[in-house]
């Protein structure tokens, strides 16, 4: 039994090894196609089906790109200027204010009382004054007679002096009380929106302590606070010397929901800790896209760069060497051309290398793509088109 193991194990080794061999021989044989004199030849791989873009030239801006925080231009706590009890509060919360709304009322019949004491003391002086000037002129005539001393009259004209200086200190006191009845009236001081209410009916409050009673901000304009690498301070501030810089805030990112504003401000000094300076640009924002807190993306626009070269992003392809760029010759053929990418816009990069102005470059279709490997440019749908008249292939 063992003997007839051995021998048919021997035969199955044998019969793989010559199925082996003969598909290594005539393995080949089958790859190859038939030439027209009967010998084999290699068979030849279709084009690679591509979409191409163009190469092209153009002034395009410079661009540095940062994260700002949309900031008020102004805010402001408003407070009660008097002690008293609160007696109405006329605004809501987040509504929107303008210059001169009556926010908040104070209980002000203590402060008009005091009004109408110092009014009446005012008049009160304004007698004592027309009657000692009534003495001083007296005497001072018969002064000119000798009727009377100069002593006497020494006195009466201090008198009357004293009756005007009084006038004035009880009109100063008038302007005060009533000054204070006008605080009792709490008025918004400027355009914004209301925060938080944080004060109600009946509360008694002081002057100018405890919490206010809310925050007023800006929101129309409205600032973008960020900061870029110091590298860029030389090129902005002389930038800024002509016209203020242009500034996109772009809201969540997104290129599509984006506002334009101006910068105004530039610090002065360099973050030392960071090695950035703080910017600031101010936007238009009558719509309130830009909202208080919110994080946005800026694109500050800090010169041109002339006659730049421009491929569509989709060209440009990542290698071990680097970035590359397929470009279609005129034997519809591939070619690599290693390229340093500078900058990118919204669809397009701008970089270096020997590309020349209106190079077909392919934008879709690399995974078949090979150095000099024939291509052929596909339409919209997919599909290649014919040759023109002069046989030139469309792109």
């Amino acid at each position: 039994m063992n003997f007839c193991r051995s021998i048919i194990g021997q035969s199955c080794r044998k019969f793989a090894y010559a199925t082996i061999m003969a598909s290594v021989l005539l393995g080949p044989a089958f790859a190859q196609e038939k030439k027209a004199d009967g010998k084999s030849a290699p068979k030849a791989q279709p084009p690679a089906l591509v979409r191409v873009g163009h190469a092209n030239r153009a002034d395009v801006p410079i661009v540095v790109k940062a994260i700002g925080t949309v900031e008020p231009m102004m805010r402001v706590n408003i407070q009660s200027q008097v002690a008293g009890q609160v007696d109405q509060v006329l605004f809501t919360e987040g509504q929107m204010v303008k210059k001169g709304d009556v926010l908040v009322r104070i209980d002000s019949r203590m402060f008009e009382a005091r009004v109408n004491e110092l009014q009446a003391k005012l008049d009160q002086d304004r007698v004592t004054a027309r009657n000692a000037q009534w003495n001083y002129e007296r005497y001072k005539e018969l002064g000119a007679t000798g009727a009377v001393t100069a002593s006497d009259l020494h006195k009466y004209e201090a008198e009357y002096d004293s009756a005007q200086e009084a006038i004035k200190a009880s009109e100063a006191a008038l302007a005060s009380a009533k000054l204070q009845v006008g605080y009792t009236v709490i008025k918004s001081p400027m355009d914004g929106r209301a925060g938080a209410r944080q004060i109600d009916p009946g509360n008694i409050v002081k002057a100018n302590e405890g919490t206010p009673f809310t925050e007023i901000i800006q929101v129309d304009p409205i600032q973008v606070s960020f900061s870029v690498p110091e590298r860029y301070l030389a090129q902005i501030r002389d930038s800024q010397k002509s016209a203020p810089l242009s500034t996109e805030a772009l809201i969540g990112g997104d290129e599509a929901n984006k506002v334009r504003g101006e910068l105004f401000f530039i610090d002065n000094s360099v973050d030392r800790d960071t090695g950035t300076i703080r910017l600031k640009a101010r936007f238009d924002n009558a719509d309130a896209k830009l909202w208080p807190g919110a994080f946005v993306t800026v694109n500050l626009t800090i010169g041109t760069r002339k006659n730049a070269l421009l491929v569509p992003l989709q060209a440009v392809q990542a290698s071990q060497h680097g970035s590359v760029v397929f470009v279609v010759d005129k034997e519809m053929k591939a070619r690599v051309v290693p390229v340093k990418v500078v900058d990118t816009l919204e669809n397009d990069a701008i970089i270096e290398g020997s590309l020349n102005d209106d190079d077909r470059v392919i934008v879709d279709g690399h995974i078949r793509v090979t150095e000099g490997g024939a291509v052929k440019i596909a339409d919209e749908k997919g599909t290649a088109p014919s040759a023109d008249a002069k046989g030139n292939q469309p792109s």
